[in-house]
């Protein structure tokens, strides 16, 4: 719902406050409207935070994350950022905020709140403020007009506060000029690359080399551990064909779940009409229906399993043919079942003969049982000594070749880049001018490289070590840099102004929050991981 406000949000206050630099309200989740219920996640300075808001933030952020992936979230990626934390960092500085604002006396009027909500073009009819639209609306997107409002007033005080922080925040025109002339200078490079690959012909992997290797990194080796099942499949899809839907359950869908049909368009807040989402809710229903009805025989068929003691005793009785996956690892799941981390989880952790509970697939139902349980183990050097014999040879032409690269280095630090590259056969090439703001040099270098570049002069030539990146090394040399033309200053200067003022105004407001949080008495709870 908030993106409504963040779509006509104007000034760069709103923006960054509702943005993610902070993270004061980009995992909200009912504001200020909370429950009085005795469960709470953590407590900041005496006041609560509910389970009910941590549970909301939390779906706030998910839903973003699944809006931003097209409905589907990376596998992983969840705990990769560490949401959990987020959602209750998020509220934590949402209440140091909100505290904050109460000890400087900063209040937001009703008429206040009234104005800003009436501003809202999503809430307008013919630029004006319609009641009815706004509360169809906030009902289409399950949210009470009450907890809307507390949102928005805390935002609005939210926004007080980091005005009244950054209100004596200025940037001079000298120190407006100076980022003027540092950004836009720009710099020419002489470079040598030395490509790892280019020495692998010298490079040579003996037995003994092999064998010291396999030694010294035996758990590169190892295998991860597998295991094989025999399962049943409940296809809820292949149910669909027998499934018929009613008028009245498509009508009935329809009004419980108005949400889905709200037009993202120009008139904000008004469905689409029946007949134009009629065959797709049809499709919906037949899906849960298809589901249901896969679920209830995958469930009769696992409480006749446990009954008989094993799915062979099943399959036999039925005259059905298991299925099998083979030897498969967490990592490497078989493709068809599409089981997920969790399921995949949950089977690894069974033992050979022990039967699964139902699992859940995206397209349908899987009831499995472990067939053959494979430990994991390092293989034995004969399996592995193409691989070894590889990664021998790998390391070995990257030292070849970074030796090579420092030579260049130390003798061009005697006799200049281009008579040392010549000594040596090796080709000397140019970035090119290229300002600060281009971290590839034209395309020709990899970042850390350019960046290594834009610290040379005239007094500093050479940097003082080889660039390593990976299986390149780069030696640079300053060869000439263009100071920037001062006349372009005036044409440019606002917009500097702006982003040097933005800079230290989001420096500002970090630095506020942090002291506020190390000033403040927190106490995050178990629950805040549940």
């Amino acid at each position: 719902m908030l993106d409504l406000i963040r779509r006509n949000a104007s000034s760069w206050i709103l923006k960054f406050i509702l943005g993610a630099i902070v993270l004061v309200f980009v995992f909200w989740g009912i504001g200020n409207f909370r429950s009085q219920r005795l469960q709470t996640v953590a407590q900041v300075n005496g006041e609560k935070i509910t389970v009910d808001e941590y549970r909301s933030a939390y779906s706030d952020a998910v839903n973003r994350y699944r809006q931003m992936f097209q409905g589907k979230i990376p596998e992983g990626l969840l705990e990769k950022l560490n949401i959990k934390q987020q959602v209750i960092d998020g509220l934590i500085q949402q209440a140091l905020v909100r505290q904050a604002a109460d000890k400087m006396g900063i209040k937001i009027s009703n008429e206040e709140l009234q104005k800003a909500i009436a501003s809202i073009p999503a809430f307008q009819r013919n630029g004006v403020f319609n009641k009815v639209i706004y509360e169809r609306t906030l009902r289409s997107q399950g949210m009470l007009p009450a907890s809307f409002e507390n949102k928005v007033r805390d935002e609005l005080l939210a926004e007080r506060v980091v005005g009244l922080l950054s209100a004596g925040l200025m940037v001079p025109d000298d120190e407006a000029r100076d980022h003027y002339m540092y950004e836009n200078q720009q710099i020419d490079l002489n470079y040598v690359m030395v490509d790892a690959n280019e020495c692998r012909n010298e490079a040579k992997a003996t037995d003994q080399d092999v064998t010291t290797w396999y030694n010294a990194h035996k758990e590169n080796f190892r295998t991860e551990p597998q295991i094989n099942i025999n399962y049943l499949f409940f296809d809820q899809e292949g149910l669909l064909k027998g499934i018929s839907v009613t008028d009245d359950e498509e009508k009935n869908y329809y009004q419980e779940h108005k949400a889905e049909f709200v037009k993202d368009k120009a008139k904000p807040g008004e469905l689409l009409p029946f007949d134009e989402v009629k065959d797709k809710i049809a499709e919906k229903i037949k899906a849960a229906k298809a589901k249901d009805l896969a679920w209830k025989k995958a469930n009769e068929a696992y409480n006749e399993i446990v009954g008989l003691g094993s799915l062979a005793e099943y399959a036999k009785r039925h005259n059905i043919k298991l299925e099998a996956t083979g030897l498969f690892s967490e990592k490497s799941q078989p493709k068809g079942l599409m089981l997920g981390s969790d399921a995949a989880s949950q089977l690894f952790k069974l033992g050979q003969g022990e039967l699964s509970s139902i699992i859940e697939t995206p397209k349908g139902f899987v009831i499995a049982q472990i067939a053959e349980k494979k430990t994991s183990y390092i293989m034995p050097l004969d399996e592995v000594k193409d691989r070894v014999a590889e990664a021998v040879i790998n390391k070995k032409s990257k030292d070849l070749c970074r030796a090579k690269a420092v030579k260049l280095l130390d003798t061009a630090k005697k006799i200049g880049l281009d008579q040392a590259a010549n000594e040596m056969g090796l080709k000397v090439l140019e970035t090119g001018f290229f300002k600060r703001s281009d971290i590839t040099a034209n395309g020709k270098l990899p970042m850390q490289a350019a960046k290594v570049g834009l610290s040379l002069y005239g007094d500093k030539r050479l940097p003082d070590d080889v660039i390593d990146t990976g299986d390149r090394f780069y030696v640079l040399s300053f060869k000439d840099k263009k100071d920037a033309d001062p006349n372009g200053f005036e044409g440019q200067k606002d917009e500097i102004v702006k982003q040097l003022l933005s800079l230290k105004q989001r420096t500002l407001i970090q630095d506020w929050l942090a002291n506020l949080k190390a000033r403040a008495k927190i106490k995050i709870y178990d629950k805040a991981v549940l």
